[in-house]
């Protein structure tokens, strides 16, 4: 529109633009009431992307007025605004759990010492553990940012563990260097044990092919190796300046709740602490396998109905700008989701092939015919690829005739219709394919889905590609948002089983040499197993 129009023209304009289905739901609503400015930038980082996501919204906010409303919306909106909310909920979960655990601590230890030490150990542990990701320029994701609520949840026990025995110790009348250096020589192994465990779990994530899980693998595990080392020589420390306080409990031992139920849990296995709970409890250590056994059975059966969903818009507020936003694009626009298919010609008259255009005119409907199995709703609204503006122009060259709305009918014509083009629009066609005519791609927009609904539109454009496209014409690449939630879960999930096989089978090992004993390893995994699939079945149920 050059010159712009005037407010006498802009009747005429709107009628002729709101009957131009190019437009329609690539620039502007079928209404004319929603209109989307696309920004194209080259591939950015995180970090980055979150920059200028910033500087979008602020430049945006200039322009908001009462009956003209901006908002910055897409996938890079979408992710910026998680990371902005996670690391809002990294603080605040912080908080609440530091004020949590000392809440714990006053209850178990009645004492300033065995409050606070504790907490000044995990914290260490946290500090070690972002500051181990700042030397390695690993930045914060949203996996990552669950770290120090991990740590604090993880490394706390150790701690326990060693003021419990500690109290324990001064209640027999210990002194209280002796009391420490007891507890350090009891809990000492089993912590290593326990400790060396955890990270190998989380090591395992380094086979993951997902950055960011394996970047949370090694530094959770750094962080709770160093919860376990401050636990041990910081924590003694501390400890050390406790002259009289016993940290809870009284120079004569009471049976307290906690007692009473650990010897009910024993005497459930058979081992009873007395001979009044031995003979009560006697034979019932079959039942309980059978009662583990069904459960472990009906927990797998519930993990079987399990099914992979995921969509991060709905980790998002439905009031938040960006959730406002993709709703009112998959309403008014045609869809916030994006497939961009990449034509790679291999002929030698390039994208100008005639031949090839027509394939790719078939592949267009084929793909705007679909609809989604669940719902049978079309979700790919719209599209707009290389052909839109050949027809274009080809409708030109015959006095903006809508009947030649259409390719052109010989190849002769494909070639002037690019020809036109090229010199009246250049940057316009740079847009929609390279400058020798070898490439280009067909963008079309998509209702947006949990990422898994999106597995037939995938397999529905594979047929239409083999249906349509000559192999020896071109090499179709399909990609766009829609195929990164798509891949991304593929990758979780194979992530996920590599993973748990990788730890399961080191951990296992390391049962089998801390214990000494091929079959106690063996036992020892039932345990851990088992609550495992106890929340994957209520996960399936």
């Amino acid at each position: 529109m050059a010159p712009f129009p005037t407010a006498e023209q802009l009747p005429a304009l709107k009628k002729e633009i709101l009957a131009d289905e190019t437009l329609i739901g690539q620039v502007i609503s079928r209404v004319g009431k929603h209109a989307v400015i696309i920004v194209r930038t080259q591939f950015m980082n995180e970090a980055d992307s979150q920059l200028v996501h910033e500087a979008l919204k602020t430049l945006a906010k200039k322009y908001n007025k009462v009956g003209f409303e901006t908002t910055v919306s897409g996938l890079p909106a979408l992710t910026s605004s998680i990371n902005t909310i996670m690391l809002r909920d990294m603080r605040t979960l912080f908080l609440v759990s530091i004020a949590i655990q000392l809440f714990i601590m006053f209850l178990l230890f009645r004492h300033p010492v065995g409050m606070i030490a504790p907490i000044v150990v995990v914290i260490l542990g946290i500090l070690w553990s972002i500051g181990i990701m700042a030397v390695f320029h690993l930045p914060m994701t949203m996996l990552t940012n669950i770290l120090p609520a991990f740590i604090i949840c993880v490394g706390i026990g150790d701690s326990v563990h060693l003021q419990s025995v500690y109290r324990d110790l001064r209640r027999l009348g210990a002194p209280n260097n002796d009391a420490i250096i007891g507890a350090i020589s009891t809990i000492g192994m089993p912590v290593l044990f326990t400790t060396l465990t955890t990270m190998f779990g989380l090591l395992s994530f380094r086979f993951a092919s997902v950055d960011a899980i394996q970047e949370l693998g090694a530094a959770g595990a750094f962080g709770v190796a160093m919860a376990m080392i401050h636990t041990l020589v910081i924590l003694p420390i501390i400890l050390s300046f406790n002259k009289k306080s016993l940290l809870g409990v009284s120079k004569e031992k009471k049976r307290d709740a906690i007692d009473r139920f650990l010897e009910f849990c024993a005497a459930l296995s058979g081992s009873a602490v007395d001979a009044q709970t031995r003979g009560r409890w006697r034979g019932r250590r079959q039942l309980v396998l059978l009662a583990g056994l069904i459960l472990g059975v009906v927990a797998v059966y519930g993990a079987l109905q399990l099914r992979v969903w995921h969509n991060p818009l709905s980790w998002i507020p439905p009031d938040h700008e960006v959730r406002i936003s993709f709703d009112e694009l998959d309403e008014h626009m045609g869809g916030t989701s994006i497939v961009e298919v990449v034509v790679d010609s291999s002929s030698e008259r390039g994208i100008k092939d005639m031949e090839l255009l027509q394939g790719m005119e078939k592949l267009v409907t084929y793909i705007k015919a679909y609809k989604d199995p669940a719902t049978q709703e079309a979700i790919v609204r719209n599209g707009i690829s290389v052909l839109d503006i050949v027809k274009e122009t080809n409708k030109a060259l015959h006095q903006g005739d809508p009947k030649h709305y259409k390719l052109p009918d010989t190849q002769q014509g494909i070639v002037d219709a690019f020809t036109m083009f090229e010199n009246m629009g250049p940057a316009q066609l740079k847009r929609m394919m390279t400058l020798d005519a070898q490439k280009t791609h067909m963008s079309f927009r998509v209702k947006w889905m949990e990422a898994n609904a999106y597995a037939p539109l995938a397999e529905h454009i594979e047929e239409g590609v083999k249906l349509f496209i000559p192999s020896e014409k071109a090499t179709i690449t399909p990609t766009g948002s829609t195929y990164s939630l798509l891949s991304t879960v593929s990758m979780l999930i194979n992530d996920l089983i590599r993973s748990f096989s990788v730890a399961f089978v080191v951990i296992t090992f390391l049962m089998m040499v801390f214990l000494r004993s091929v079959r106690l390893g063996v036992v020892a995994m039932v345990p851990n197993l088992l609550p495992i699939a106890i929340i994957l079945g209520a996960m399936g149920k």
